[in-house]
């Protein structure tokens, strides 16, 4: 009986609800079970902070493949080629700064404007792992749109093309 006790109260406490005074309440552990990580990215674009982004898609390689027949082998070999990096779709709630803006700008006057953007995984105020981004420049831009119903978020996006990514940390 005092094992089967043990086992429940190893559970209960694993799952984050706690018995106080007969009655049962949860705990930290059983909130931020519930809630999950908060994680959202922190931009910087030539180590100036852009804000921070809900959303960052396209974070990718891709390595082409090269196929060849060596002499009267009857086998295709492969080889890896050359990397080839996704564009990357930054999404955040629109805020009147005009740093990602003035960037397409730029590019739109002609200015070669390529820049290093680093993207950091944020749980709070601890990065988690970070990336730079190198020979970025600003592809597409749209925004403030609003998504969904009433007192929504405003959403601004930047599609950004880029020639190579290394973790930096």
């Amino acid at each position: 009986m005092k094992k089967l006790l043990a086992v429940v109260a190893a559970l209960v406490i694993a799952a984050g609800v706690a018995l106080v005074f007969g009655r049962l309440e949860w705990t930290p552990l059983a909130v931020e079970a519930q809630r999950g990580p908060v994680y959202a990215f922190k931009v910087e674009i030539d180590g100036v902070t852009a804000g921070a982004f809900r959303s960052v898609d396209g974070l990718a390689a891709e390595i082409e493949v090269i196929e060849f027949v060596d002499g009267g082998d009857l086998r295709v070999r492969k080889r890896p080629g050359r990397v080839k990096y996704g564009d990357i779709t930054l999404k955040r709630g629109y805020i009147a700064n005009s740093q990602l803006f003035d960037w397409v700008k730029q590019i739109e006057r002609g200015e070669l404007a390529q820049k290093i953007m680093t993207i950091s995984l944020m749980d709070g105020e601890r990065v988690v792992e970070a990336w730079d981004c190198f020979e970025c420049f600003p592809k597409s831009w749209s925004g403030p749109s609003q998504v969904g119903e009433g007192a929504a978020l405003a959403i601004e996006k930047i599609e950004v093309a880029i020639e190579k990514v290394e973790r930096a940390r």
